[in-house]
């Protein structure tokens, strides 16, 4: 038994059976098909995106931080003849900080998207087995 979450819940909350198709060489080293059986836990995949989209938000409060930590000149001037090495210095600081707030962004948007991705995932597996339990009351009753 394979359990797509790290805690592993009990087995018997929200969890789908999925048959997935695998090849392997046969004794002849012809491949051959079979299936193995992949238990999902769509309450844990949906945990999963709840925490991502929270991953998400810390990260956002980070960049908002970074993009306040902008230095100028003066922060770097240690007398009269550093004034260029200040110039140098600050810009070269503040081009770095932009570039990581940009990292950041990145990172806040691709943790929302992942989280969002995770939960629709879970909704599917979970509109998929309703589908299936309609369509066996259908032919069995």
């Amino acid at each position: 038994m394979t359990c797509c979450y790290r805690t592993c819940l009990p087995h018997s909350a929200g969890r789908k059976d999925i048959y997935k198709r695998t090849s392997v060489p046969g004794e002849d080293g012809v491949e051959m098909s079979h299936s193995k059986r992949v238990y999902v836990v769509t309450e844990a995949v949906e945990n999963e995106g709840k925490k991502w989209n929270g991953l998400s938000d810390m990260l956002a409060s980070v960049k908002s931080a970074v993009d306040d930590l902008s230095l100028d000149e003066s922060a770097f001037y240690i007398g009269p003849q550093s004034l260029a090495d200040a110039a140098i210095n600050s810009s070269s600081y503040n081009s770095f900080r932009v570039y990581i707030s940009e990292l950041l962004k990145g990172g806040v948007t691709e943790f929302d998207e992942l989280g969002e991705a995770l939960k629709k995932i879970a909704k599917h597996y979970d509109r998929t087995d309703q589908i299936n339990a309609v369509d066996l009351k259908g032919i069995f009753y």
